[in-house]
Parts: structure tokens; sequence; C-alpha cells
């Protein structure tokens, strides 16, 4: 009985020696890396972004218990909608084994060969997504803003990446693109939110992105939001970003 118990803590801990290891490439990667900061460089280099329409956090961790992190590559937010962007460097045929919601996604060289796509211990990169999405909704619930804010989850690769199989799969507030396709996706959905939420209060990019960061709602920004709920957001603020 303990030689088999024995065997489990090794299998175990064998396991968790393999996951370090691949997190630890990942955060090593240079082209992964370079990749990541040529996204946060597009988003950046937008009109709307150098004028304050739209606001971006990278490496935010948006994961609401204190014991697990959740490393987001970028959140571009706009008055609207919050979009939660992963940055995956791969190019050649993305494919998934089965179904693209549910199992592995690899890689497909001109060669033939594959290689897995990293997805930091889930399943596949929506998988990853997912979990990021439904995090940053559950911060914005639990602070109970009433408006009417929209979370869409954004996979991009490379600009040498086929990601028609996997896209095809995936819809709703998901979407897979290349690089190239960044920009535009994320105008269309704004234009759509805002044609949507015309008639209701908004709040500012600023002010979402303090939200997600736990600070305070300054008063007096352009908001619609009355004094007794901005002292609510503010009272709900800090325990929706893990400190509880």
């Amino acid at each position: 009985k303990l030689n088999h118990q024995k065997a489990q803590d090794d299998e175990k801990l064998k396991v968790l020696e393999e996951q370090i290891a691949e997190r630890r490439e990942e955060r090593d990667d240079p082209t992964i890396n370079e990749f990541e900061k040529l996204v946060g460089q597009y988003l950046k280099a937008t009109p709307q972004h150098q004028s304050g329409q739209w606001r971006s956090l990278g490496g935010l961790d948006v994961s609401c218990r204190r014991k697990v992190r959740q490393i987001t590559d970028y959140i571009l937010i706009t008055s609207a909608c919050v979009f939660v962007i992963e940055a995956k460097c791969y190019e050649g045929k993305i494919l998934a084994e089965g179904d693209a919601r549910r199992t592995e996604w690899f890689m497909q060289k001109s060669t033939g060969a594959k290689i897995q796509i990293k997805s930091a211990f889930k399943r596949n990169p929506y998988d990853q997504l997912c979990s990021y999405v439904d995090s940053v909704r559950n911060k914005l619930n639990q602070i109970k803003v009433q408006s009417g804010i929209r979370i869409y989850g954004i996979i991009v690769f490379d600009l040498g990446a086929d990601v028609s199989e996997v896209s095809r799969q995936i819809g709703g507030n998901y979407h897979i693109i290349t690089l190239d396709k960044l920009i535009s996706t994320i105008e269309e959905i704004e234009t759509g939110c805002n044609n949507f939420l015309k008639e209701e209060i908004k709040l500012s990019p600023k002010q979402i992105e303090d939200l997600l960061c736990g600070r305070p709602l300054i008063k007096g920004i352009k908001s619609g939001l009355t004094k007794n709920k901005v002292n609510l957001v503010n009272q709900y603020g800090a325990r929706a970003w893990g400190n509880y």
C-alpha cells in the first residue's frame, strides 16, 4: 500500500515538474515574448488608443483567487466593451485533434510535422481564453456595475498561420484571427456595441480600467453614476480583486 502511494506521489511530482518546465519555457521563449510585444504595439499605434478612446493593460492577473494566477497577454478597453486578447506565436495550419472547443490544438508545418500549442495548463487556447474571460466577467459582476459592459475573447496568431479550421468551430463572443485582422475585428465589434448601448449610461475606458485594477473610481468623471453608485462600486472593488 505504501509503495502504491509513493508511486502515485512520484507521478504527481513528475507532472508538476513538467508543468513548471513548460511554463518556464513559455516565459523564456524570446519569440513568444516578441510577438506579444508586437501585438501591444499594434494596439497602441491606433488613433483610438492614442486619443484615449481605447486603453490597454498588459500582463494583468485577472484571477479572483490568491493562490491561482491568470496572466492575460492584453486587455483592451473601450467604453462599450472589453477584449481579452491571447497572443499565440505559431505559423502554419492550426488544427484541433477533434472538437476545437474540447481537444488539444496543434500547428502543422508544411512538412506535416505537428507541434502542440501551449495553453497555460488548459486543453487548448480557447479553453485558456474562456477561463480569463470568465474571471474578468466575475470581477465586474462582483463590483455590481450595471453598465452593460460586454466582454469578448480574441486569440490572435502570427501572420503566417491558417486559422480557418479552428475559427469556423468557434463563435459567439470568441474570435480566432491573425494579426492583420486584429484592429478591424475590434473596430467592428465596438461599433456594434456602441449602437446597442447608445441609450445606456457608459463608463469611460479609464473607469473600466480602474475597476479591473481594483482602484477607486474618480468622482466627477462623466459616467452618469450617482454618488451612491460610485460608493458601492468602490466598496466592492477591493473584494473583486482577490482581497477576500
